[in-house]
Formats: C-alpha cells, structure tokens, sequence
C-alpha cells in the first residue's frame, strides 16, 4: 500500500477487524492492513449495485496533495465508503475519516473506525495528518444535518461553524468539494431532531438527546440512486492573522457551503431517485 513510509500495523499484527483500545482513536501514523481494506471493498462493490452508485469529476480528487473532503451528511453515509473505495483502487490510499469522538463510545462502530484509520475530530488531529501528507474527509454538518426533516432535504446546515476554514488555513491547504443526491432520499424523516429538542427544553424545561423520527423499507434504506459530484479544490488564499478573525472564518466557511449547496441544487435538477431500479 501507497503510504508515507511503510505500512504500520496494529499492536495485535494484521487482522480483518482491529479492536478498539483506548488511545487508537488519536493514532495519526496508522495505515490500515490489506486485510481490513478488502472486506470493505467487498462490500462497497455490492452497495454500488444496489443503490446505482455513480460519481462525477472523480479526477478533481487527483488533482492536489493533502486536502480537506468536505461532504454533505446523510443517515447513512454509505456513499463516503463507495467513494473512499474508488480512490483507493485508483491510488492505493485511503481517506483519513475525522470524526465525532462520541461515535468511539459505540461498541462495533469504533472497532470498525479503528480498522480504517478514522480519528478523533480534534483541529490538531486534522492539521497533523494533512502535514503528514494525507487527503481528511469530513462531513461539517455532522448530526444536525444528518437527522433535518425530509421537508429540509439536501439543504447544507453549517452555520456558526468555521472548522474546516481554520483546518484549512493552519495547514495551508485546499479543501474538495463534494455533494450527493440519493442520501436524503433513502430515509423519510418525519421531524428535525434538533429543533424537536429545542421545543422540549423551551416548553417542557426538559433537555433530551435530539431524535428523529424516520423510516425506509422497515429499518432499511430506500434504494435510492446515490450520485457524487467532486466539485474543484477551493483555495484560501489567506494570512496566518486570520486564524484571529471569526467574522472571516465564518465567511470563508460559507463560501465553501455555498458552492456545495449549487452543487447540490444543480443535480437535483435531473436527479430521479428511481433511475436504474428494478422495482
């Protein structure tokens, strides 16, 4: 495997599913077995099928060194490990996963992360291997975009939030743009969890973990057709003194979101979620 130096294996030596051990999740200088890699591949490679995957202007991703993947935030993010899995049969590498620490509590889910490289979402965690020369991928909308009402489909839900810009900044690289239709229709989503808790805590004084309410096919997701689109690096072309300046941050954030949500509104134009179906 294509790395920064050679392949560093798990305490335990090569196995198709590391276990979670305390510490992994901060580990910057892991690089996943072929054995781990494999299974995952495998089962992409059947997802595809499933739900038509396709992807459009993948070459944007081969077109800088180290870079920031920004991506919408489905329920199920199965597209990230379709695209992960088509860059790495392309260029033997992997995207490094950044991510909500609490997901590391999961049982299973942090075993499978471990297996990946997937890390903690510091700032630190992220400049760190952007400087070690790896492309990150991140989803900035995390749970609160995820779980929006279906009446909120594919709208990008950032606000307040400028992560990605200051990651950006202190590593001095580009972010990739990249967006899909299909993951908001693979679920009916009856209420925004977020806003359904904030009615609990203003009316009841009682403050409650946001949930949502959503369905497919039972627990299963609807076959929807999943479709990509990597969008062009976006550059800031910025001072250091900046990092000091949240009004700007916020605002370089924002462009990023707004290019994402043309993406979006752009292919939703055309998009037929039943395309290619059999049903």
């Amino acid at each position: 495997m294509k790395g920064n130096g050679s392949p560093v294996e798990h305490p335990a030596g090569p196995q198709k599913m590391l276990r979670y051990a305390r510490g992994l999740e901060n580990r910057l200088d892991y690089t996943p077995p072929a054995a781990a890699i494999q299974p995952v591949l495998n089962i992409t490679s059947a997802l595809e099928k499933v739900f038509r995957y396709e992807v459009h202007n993948f070459d944007c991703l081969l077109k800088t060194g180290p870079a920031i993947v920004v991506a919408n935030h489905g329920i199920l993010p199965v597209e990230m490990f379709m695209l992960g899995a088509r860059y790495f049969q392309k260029t033997g590498r992997i995207f490094r996963g950044i991510t909500d620490p609490r997901t590391f509590q999961t049982p299973l889910l942090r075993d499978l992360w471990t297996t990946l490289g997937v890390v903690d979402g510091t700032p630190d965690n992220a400049v760190a291997l952007l400087l070690r020369g790896e492309k990150i991928m991140i989803m900035p909308g995390g749970a609160r975009e995820a779980f929006k009402s279906t009446r909120q489909r594919y709208k990008i839900r950032w606000e307040g939030r400028a992560g990605v810009a200051r990651i950006a900044i202190r590593a001095k690289v580009p972010v990739i743009p990249v967006t899909c239709v299909g993951v908001d229709h693979m679920y009916y989503v009856a209420n925004d969890a977020y806003r359904f808790e904030k009615l609990f805590r203003e009316r009841l004084g009682t403050k409650l973990i946001p949930i949502s309410f959503f369905f497919g096919i039972g627990p299963f997701p609807f076959p929807a057709k999943l479709t990509q689109t990597v969008g062009e690096p976006i550059y800031f072309d910025e001072p250091a003194s900046t990092l000091d300046d949240p009004a700007r941050l916020e605002s370089l954030q924002s462009r990023v979101a707004q290019t994402m949500q043309s993406m979006l509104d752009n292919a939703l134009a055309t998009y037929d979620p039943f395309a290619g179906s059999v049903v």
